[in-house]
């Protein structure tokens, strides 16, 4: 199935409710996309004035070609897409949500709007003062920013602490303690792993939040260690084979303090982003650039966001009856 039927699929499984609003997100809205990219889709749409008055109207529908428990990363011919009901989207844009603040400039792109889309709506997104709605506090898109260089960063070392003891581990058949100067040995990092002293006196091995006895069996401390590795995911194997660092989650943060720069002056963001910026952007995600020069490079972007907010065009709220009456003209 194409991606372009698989869209049409999707679309015509929502009816009864209207779909507004399809337009391509991620890689492929930002001008950083590569042939391995896959296509990331966002979208509104109108729930039936049955389900408001029956309280069943939903809030978003997802479909993803590559569901998240199969375990294999997405590839450049599947589809990830959500749709929110247009009261929701707005709630979101009120919060300063990226994705959704995405998607209200996806029509500045030229190729972003996919078949099925409302002609009306898209008009009346034109016409919508995004300064009514987006507040000068962007509070969403500070905390994706900062969650994304700080979360992954160091998540790959993490991973790699607990897959050490875990090995070293299921080697014994006695207890914790006779491995575990071996394990802080070869992990080498004492924020990751180090002995301690537990409430009952007993020596510990702990591993990043995890405690063992010494005198506890070694068989028994491996389920909540491989527990431990299953929270990583995908992102942090990943950050584990690029030496420890997620490029792809630096190039989110940049992307997104750079947009928050621009709404702060402008107002409004436009899609694709500038080619010299997109380039820097995928070459980041390459792993092209060293890890202190990213840390540099976010903290200046992040001091010029700063600046760019002392003299923001955004108000300090929002003005909610403009977003009502933008949400009831929809059913006129």
């Amino acid at each position: 199935m194409t991606q372009t039927t698989q869209l049409t699929t999707f679309a015509k499984s929502i009816q009864p409710h209207e779909l507004l609003l399809l337009a391509k997100s991620g890689s492929q809205l930002f001008g950083t996309a590569t042939p391995k990219s896959d296509l990331d889709v966002k979208g509104v749409f109108l729930p039936s004035p049955e389900s408001l008055y029956l309280q069943r109207a939903p809030q978003q529908f997802t479909e993803n070609t590559n569901p998240s428990d199969s375990g294999t990363k997405n590839q450049a011919d599947d589809v990830d897409v959500t749709v929110w009901s247009v009261q929701f989207w707005l709630k979101l844009l009120l919060r300063g949500d990226i994705n959704a603040v995405s998607l209200l400039f996806s029509i500045t792109h030229p190729d972003a709007v996919l078949e099925g889309s409302s002609l009306a709506f898209i008009e009346r997104l034109r016409n919508l003062e995004p300064r009514k709605i987006l507040t000068k506090d962007l509070g969403g898109m500070m905390g994706f920013a900062h969650s994304q260089a700080i979360k992954y960063s160091e998540k790959g070392k993490h991973l790699r602490a607990v897959q050490i003891a875990t090995e070293h581990l299921s080697k014994v058949t006695g207890l914790v303690g006779e491995v575990a100067e071996t394990i802080i040995g070869i992990v080498a990092n004492d924020k990751l792993a180090r002995v301690i002293t537990g409430g009952n006196g007993q020596k510990q091995l702990l591993i990043l939040e995890k405690a063992f006895d010494y005198t506890a069996k070694a068989d028994w401390a491996i389920k909540p260690l491989l527990e431990l590795q299953e929270r990583y995911g995908k992102r942090a194997k990943q950050a584990l084979e690029d030496g420890g660092v997620d490029f792809k989650a630096f190039s989110h943060s940049l992307r997104v303090l750079e947009e928050m720069r621009l709404l702060h002056l402008q107002g409004r963001l436009t899609y694709p982003h500038e080619t010299e910026f997109a380039i820097l952007l995928r070459d980041i995600k390459q792993g092209k650039l060293e890890y202190n020069v990213l840390v540099e490079m976010l903290d200046a972007k992040l001091e010029e966001v700063q600046n760019a907010e002392t003299k923001s065009v955004l108000l300090e709220q929002a003005d909610l009856e403009y977003a009502d009456q933008f949400v009831l003209s929809l059913y006129q």
